[in-house]
């Protein structure tokens, strides 16, 4: 009764039950009912659509765009133009190392980048390449920052530079676990080295560059500790410093078991490289049992030094094959160690078993100023041979 009498008081006068009020009898009370459901079934269908938008919207993204590489690319692009006007230099060199994660990058640089705040870490293929007029763009760490920096392993992520100038960073140029590759760039004053790979297969690919007045702890132009391999054609490393340790230029610590990589430096001059321990322009070891080989092909050594260690050029530890080939020219180029202990070459005893194989092409350098750790467990050859100076693909 109550319902029926609250439907009759919704329709107007003649709405009692009774004295000619049936229900439905000229006081239209069945029409207010049948209206109320009419408007509860609406609120219902009001809720049900706005439940499906909210689901639809959920699976679309935010303003019902899909979520996918290009909206975060966009939703990137509005983050960087926040501040108002176009991408700076900086911005573009950040957002392309970004945009390496979903797809291979090739940015072109019309202008110098000089970094305020470190870069994103990269994480896949990334070309930069310099295209400012007449000269090579730079990208400078503002004695600050690290330049270059990844987590991922190659084959994963590889870096190309072309025709830049990589200069000033703090805490290294080039780091991590990827292949790198530089064409035509110079590397100038980078405080923890210029390029750095450590452990993996990652290799290092070095084509018609200049590595100049770089510092490390060792290793200053180029690190590796990976047993991808390396190749090194046309390029001059000067003036690059270990302040610590070895490898005033380049430092090789294969700590893999891939020996079918090797090491390669065809038309290179080391000029005026340092090492305060051993190894004034190259220092190179391995790190288990297996012989790692590498080649010296009409490459120059002038003016290094091991400030108190050995070889002021080249020091070789734990066991190695190396072959000057091509008139390499080690002997005679004023290359200095500490108390004469191998101005030019040594070849040392590690905690592995030491054994090294030196071959000169066409013949011993005459003047060469070798030494050899003196240990009845050292087993050296060193004998001129020309056969095998051809480097095989790897």
């Amino acid at each position: 009764m109550a319902k029926l009498r609250v439907g009759s008081e919704a329709s107007g006068g003649g709405g009692n039950v009774g004295g000619g009020g049936n229900v439905g009898g000229g006081g239209n009370g069945g029409g207010a009912m049948h209206l109320k459901r009419k408007q509860q079934e609406r609120r219902g269908l009001s809720l049900s659509v706005i439940a499906a938008l909210i689901v639809l919207s959920l699976q679309l993204g935010y303003g019902g765009q899909t979520v996918t590489a290009s909206s975060r690319r966009h939703n990137r692009d509005r983050r960087y133009l926040a501040a108002g006007g176009a991408l700076t230099a900086e911005q573009r060199l950040e957002k392309a190392l970004n945009e390496s994660l979903e797809r291979a990058v090739v940015l072109q640089l019309t202008e110098d980048v000089v970094l305020t705040k470190a870069l994103t870490q990269f994480w896949g293929r990334i070309h930069i390449k310099g295209a400012c007029a007449g000269r090579r763009c730079a990208i400078d760490g503002a004695r600050k920052f690290p330049i270059f920096d990844s987590l991922r392993v190659a084959p994963d992520c590889h870096l190309t530079l072309e025709n830049v100038v990589v200069q000033n960073a703090k805490g290294g140029a080039v780091r991590g676990k990827c292949d790198v590759r530089a064409i035509k760039t110079h590397f100038l004053n980078n405080d923890g080295g210029a390029i750095g790979i450590h452990l993996g297969l990652a290799r290092w690919d070095v084509e018609g560059c200049l590595f100049e007045g770089n510092f490390a702890s060792h290793g200053a132009a180029i690190y590796s500790s990976s047993s991808g391999g390396g190749k090194v054609v046309d390029t001059v490393f000067r003036k690059n410093r270990a302040t610590h340790a070895n490898g005033g230029a380049v430092y090789i610590d294969d700590r893999g078991y891939e020996t079918r990589h090797f090491r390669v430096f065809d038309r290179v001059t080391f000029d005026s490289n340092t090492a305060k321990e051993s190894g004034g322009a190259v220092f190179m070891t391995a790190f288990n049992f297996d012989t790692r080989t590498i080649f010296f092909l009409a490459t120059t050594f002038k003016g290094n030094s091991a400030t108190t260690g050995y070889g002021g050029a080249v020091a070789f530890e734990s066991l190695v094959y190396a072959r000057f080939c091509k008139g390499s020219t080690i002997a005679g180029g004023g290359n200095k160690a500490g108390a004469g202990k191998g101005n030019d070459l040594a070849l040392l005893k590690s905690q592995y078993y030491p054994s090294h194989t030196v071959e000169f092409c066409p013949n011993i350098p005459s003047g060469l100023s070798l030494y050899v750790t003196p240990d009845p467990n050292v087993n050296v050859t060193v004998k001129a041979h020309c056969n095998g100076c051809t480097p095989p693909s790897s």
